[in-house]
């Protein structure tokens, strides 16, 4: 944790975020058979020796999991940042009042 410059308390809220997004992804990462068939037809990758049909397609399915979940959560925070309402109050050592705009109905504020 103290190289990646991390507190035990930051890396469970990293956790608990992570797991809440593939909760609201869930359906969106999902992966059939048929995608893992398709995957191994096209990627033509034998299972590795001592590894069964079975477990090499459970494994097949994490990893194109992985990778929907990855381009769906690039999506999901792409679009929530872009419907979000966020206003910035910066203080650069201004009047409150200079930082107000300028009322629209006739001046009067």
């Amino acid at each position: 944790l103290a190289q990646q410059g991390l507190t035990t308390a930051q890396l469970r809220e990293q956790i608990v975020l992570q797991k809440e997004l593939e909760q609201i992804l869930r359906d969106a990462t999902a992966v059939s058979d048929d995608e893992v068939t398709q995957y191994l037809a096209n990627s033509k990758t034998p299972a590795p020796a001592g590894v069964s049909e079975a477990d090499f397609r459970s494994q097949i399915r994490e990893q194109l999991q992985d990778q929907k979940f990855g381009t769906e959560a690039d999506k999901w925070i792409t679009d929530a940042r872009a419907k979000a309402n966020i206003t910035y109050y910066v203080d650069y050592g201004m009047p409150a009042a200079s930082l107000v705009p300028p009322a629209t109905n006739g001046g009067t504020q």
